[in-house]
């Protein structure tokens, strides 16, 4: 939690929920942040049925988002459709800096600033995350595209029943190209 709020404090973007203090109060934790009243990205497009061009306009602002972060040092390491909320006014907040790691720190390996389990959220994890291997730059950008690539054909590149299954696809195979993938969009997005 420390670590969260240190990381998005740091951040000044307008596109990314700011961090304006935090601390300590009787043994519990606590942080101030920017309150986002907004949904989930995915929601967004599908609830007002955004084309291609408005799909690729809210993409690009969040991955300015990703790349002030990586400007400062940071890489956020799970980006995911939950962690991108978008407001009533269109405005895009990035959010969520909970397992993001510094890039002085990519040497390490995924899962030596943890204990237990990798946090990751596997659907939307680079291959190297997967494999426990060092991160960089290139995992974001991985799982940016994992995003667009589920706004753009309403299917994520890689779906299996287990997640040893998952693992397994996105460690092995290639995605279906997505001008292939008609599923789940508005007839003009096709």
């Amino acid at each position: 939690f420390a670590w969260e709020m240190e990381v998005a404090a740091r951040l000044s973007h307008p596109h990314i929920a700011r961090v304006f203090g935090g601390g300590d109060i009787d043994g519990m934790p606590h942080c101030v942040m920017e309150y986002v009243e907004g949904t989930d990205l995915d929601e967004h497009i599908r609830s007002r049925r955004l084309d291609r061009k408005a799909v690729v306009a809210l993409m690009k602002k969040v991955a300015e988002a990703v790349q002030h972060a990586h400007q400062n040092g940071i890489i956020h390491r799970d980006l995911k459709p939950s962690n991108i909320l978008v407001r009533a006014d269109g405005v895009v907040k990035l959010l969520d800096f909970g397992i993001a790691k510094q890039l002085e720190s990519v040497d390490l390996p995924a899962d030596q600033t943890r204990t237990g389990l990798r946090a990751l959220t596997p659907a939307y994890a680079s291959p190297e995350q997967l494999r426990g291997e060092r991160v960089g730059v290139h995992s974001d950008v991985y799982s940016l595209g994992v995003v667009l690539y589920e706004l753009l054909t309403g299917t994520r590149p890689f779906v299996a029943d287990t997640l040893e299954g998952l693992v397994k696809k996105i460690l092995t195979e290639n995605p279906a190209p997505p001008s292939s993938l008609r599923k789940g969009l508005p007839k003009d997005i096709h």
